[in-house]
């Protein structure tokens, strides 16, 4: 699992596939590994320790670490996929997540270190997940 290792990380997931619970365990209903993913986090540590899973299980993986970064992949080639960090240095994840709904069809993954669970207005609707 890509969240091993990485204490309180938030997860929200929408399209393509719905989040299913089986046991206490998340599942991507409708991946497949043959889908394009972008990772965005300001940690090069995180960036390479997600990529190198995906790789392995098959996907095509970028990374970027910012979001202008994550503007100009999603302009240049869209993806499938995007796992964003909440908190980036240049603007905050959840207006890139909104940025990306209005302008893609790609899937979203919210990722943070922080350890407490967000209940703010603006966040409750993604239905975030403490793991």
């Amino acid at each position: 699992m890509v969240g091993q290792g990485l204490s309180g990380a938030l997860v929200s997931i929408g399209y393509p596939g719905r989040p299913t619970r089986d046991r206490g365990h998340i599942k991507l209903g409708h991946m497949n590994n043959s889908g394009h993913i972008l990772v965005v986090d300001d940690e090069p540590e995180i960036c390479d320790l997600v990529q190198d899973y995906l790789i392995g299980e098959g996907y095509t993986v970028r990374s970027t670490n910012d979001g202008a970064g994550m503007r100009r992949a999603m302009e240049q080639a869209p993806v499938d996929l995007v796992i964003l960090d909440l908190k980036l240095p240049d603007e905050d994840g959840l207006t890139l997540a909104r940025w990306l709904r209005e302008n893609f069809r790609a899937g979203i993954i919210m990722l943070t270190g922080a350890a407490r669970r967000l209940t703010t207005p603006s966040v409750s609707k993604w239905a975030p997940i403490t793991i």
